[in-house]
């Protein structure tokens, strides 16, 4: 089962990673491009288990071998990236941006970036486009796949003949968990190695079946996978929301590339050209490159940024990769030169400095001293931790409500608990108990009769989400009819594109910033101060002057958000400032000056 070299691997390699770069560009016709890595997984399968099995089928295979070669394809050039990021996000990161890179630093020295993001984010969020180490998800999977496939491989080798069913039972449990996944957990189906075993399965598979019918060559069929690989392109970028088709179509494609374009045919002519095979040559570094320089390319701007900018940044990325490639892959793959000992002690004192200086990050929050002015944050976490204050103060506590204090309720998300944080920030407490419930997900669906009549024990019920739920606007509407309780509500905030550039401004300049608000979120925003009236509250009336662009840092410089959608305590005091007349008039101001900034006033 020998695997002599094949030119149109690397040609598929250069396929893949030319599809996941467009993706990541933002290039229309490509938001399916992400595929790209699902035909890697299929390659690493493929080649992985021609390499190993021969070898354990002659009884050579050793572990420890396998474990070192995988750690020199891998480890040196991605390690070298990772170090090349930290000096332009320690310059260019505000502290919530750095705090995670410095947590994406330890979770890829690990092989577990893919599990972090699974923990903290989705894959096709805004903040996304500013990691730079975003990409090493797959490198988790492959790294936590390699680990452990040998195992099992080690298992299957003794029934020679019922392989390719073992194999595929295996292969058929990943992908049916997938399958499931992918409507109750989208995230981890997307990230986690037990919902991606069966692609590399499915090359390994691809692999014992080329090695057991090598004469068997269908030029069609090849052709007809390299269609497949593109066609679940179109598709899955027509069709979002369906993104299993996608994946079966493109890895079926990859697995009938590998089974029979070797030694002839359109296919195989298409993917041998000089220039895909040089891609795909160069692909790994390519890969580990692209992402951290399309990041920066973004962070350095405060609006959005063209594909065609992020594509005049491709020959930065093929400089970089070729260097890696000649200086740092092939040095390091090569025994005779780099030894095991030397590759040992370079692999565990990176590891251990990478790790190092993420968790120094994590720690200092995101190093918050390198701006200049007053301290944005106290203490690592500090911004989640003053978002989730409120959550100490349960419904319950409106038994304990003292004569004289008005009882409010509020209810909502993370928005409601921004909102709360405003109403603390004015001084309310000292004339009302507030109170908080966040499950809202089915609105009074999902309550209970105690829950509904605590609706109705409230003065003031105060609802805010980030996105307009007519349906519960409703519920609660009907819930308070008749009681004498009154209803408020305040809907989503948004600060602009990206907030990093800010990094590099004086405290002075800071305040001085107004940045574009995203359209939808404008208009959102609008319609449910258009069909609330009153009874809503603007906060994005209250940040802006023109409805176009919004302010993002106080007077003083201090940012009123760290993520640009949830406030900051300089945010929520800010706004505790400047609160309309008839809003304080409704939560019991006995006096109101126009926005007047006493907060004593409440």
């Amino acid at each position: 089962m020998s695997l002599k070299y094949r030119p149109e691997i690397d040609g598929l390699r250069a396929v893949a990673v030319s599809l996941v770069i467009l993706f990541h560009a933002g290039v229309p016709g490509f938001s399916g491009g992400y595929l790209g890595v699902d035909v890697f997984f299929v390659i690493s399968g493929f080649l992985i288990t021609s390499i190993i099995l021969p070898e354990m089928q002659k009884g050579t295979f050793s572990y420890a071998n396998f474990v070192e070669r995988r750690a020199r394809r891998i480890l040196p050039p991605l390690f070298v990236v990772m170090f090349s990021c930290i000096p332009f996000a320690y310059w260019l990161m505000l502290p919530d941006s750095l705090e995670n890179f410095g947590q994406s630093l330890v979770a890829t020295s690990f092989s577990a970036n893919n599990i972090l993001l699974w923990q903290t984010s989705g894959y096709w969020d805004l903040e996304s486009e500013f990691k730079p180490l975003l990409h090493t998800w797959s490198l988790g999977v492959e790294e936590q796949f390699y680990l452990v496939y040998p195992i099992f491989l080690t298992l299957g080798i003794k029934f020679r003949k019922h392989l390719v069913y073992y194999l595929s039972i295996m292969g058929a449990i990943s992908f049916i968990a997938m399958a499931y996944a992918s409507q109750n957990d989208p995230v981890g189906s997307f990230y986690l190695i037990h919902f991606r075993a069966w692609q590399l399965i499915l090359g390994g598979l691809a692999a014992i079946l080329f090695a057991d019918r090598r004469a068997v060559q269908r030029p069609a069929i090849a052709l007809l996978g390299l269609a497949l690989i593109f066609l679940a392109v179109i598709y899955s970028g027509i069709s979002a929301s369906s993104t299993v088709l996608g994946a079966v179509i493109a890895t079926l494609g990859s697995s009938a590339i590998l089974l029979h374009a070797n030694g002839g045919g359109i296919a195989n002519k298409i993917l041998g050209q000089r220039p895909l095979v040089l891609i795909g040559l160069l692909s790994y570094s390519i890969y580990l490159w692209h992402q951290p320089v399309f990041a920066f390319a973004r962070i350095i701007r405060f609006e959005a940024v063209s594909p065609a900018y992020l594509i005049a940044t491709i020959p930065i990325i093929f400089g970089l990769s070729i260097f890696t490639w000649r200086f740092v892959e092939r040095p390091f793959r090569n025994k005779s030169v780099v030894s095991q000992k030397q590759m040992l002690i370079t692999a565990a004192l990176c590891l251990t400095t990478l790790a190092g200086i993420g968790l120094a990050l994590h720690l200092n929050n995101g190093a918050p001293q390198r701006l200049d002015g007053p301290p944005q944050v106290s203490k690592a976490g500090a911004n989640i931790e003053y978002n989730e204050r409120i959550r100490s103060r349960l419904p319950e506590d409106f038994r304990a409500s003292r004569p004289g204090k008005k009882a409010i309720l509020i209810l909502g998300n993370s928005f409601a608990r921004d909102f709360a944080n405003v109403l603390i920030e004015a001084g309310l407490e000292r004339s009302a108990d507030l109170s908080y419930r966040d499950d809202i997900s089915n609105c009074q669906k999902s309550w209970s009769e105690e829950d509904r009549a605590l609706v109705g024990q409230a003065d003031i019920v105060i609802f805010a989400s980030g996105h307009y739920e007519p349906s519960c606007v409703m519920d609660i509407r009907r819930l308070i009819e008749g009681t004498g309780t009154t209803v408020l509500f305040t809907g989503p905030k948004n600060f602009g594109y990206n907030l990093n550039p800010l990094t590099r401004l004086s405290a002075e300049d800071r305040s001085m910033v107004r940045l574009m608000i995203s359209p939808d979120i404008a208009e959102a925003n609008a319609r449910q101060s258009r069909e609330m009236g009153k009874n809503y509250v603007d906060i994005m009336k209250i940040l802006t002057t023109d409805g176009v662009k919004i302010r993002v840092a106080d007077d003083e410089g201090r940012l009123l958000t760290t993520d640009r959608i949830h406030l900051s305590q300089a945010g929520a005091r800010y706004i505790a400032t400047r609160l309309p007349c008839q809003i304080r008039r409704s939560l019991a101001v006995t006096e109101c000056n126009n926005g007047s900034s006493n907060l004593g006033m409440f």
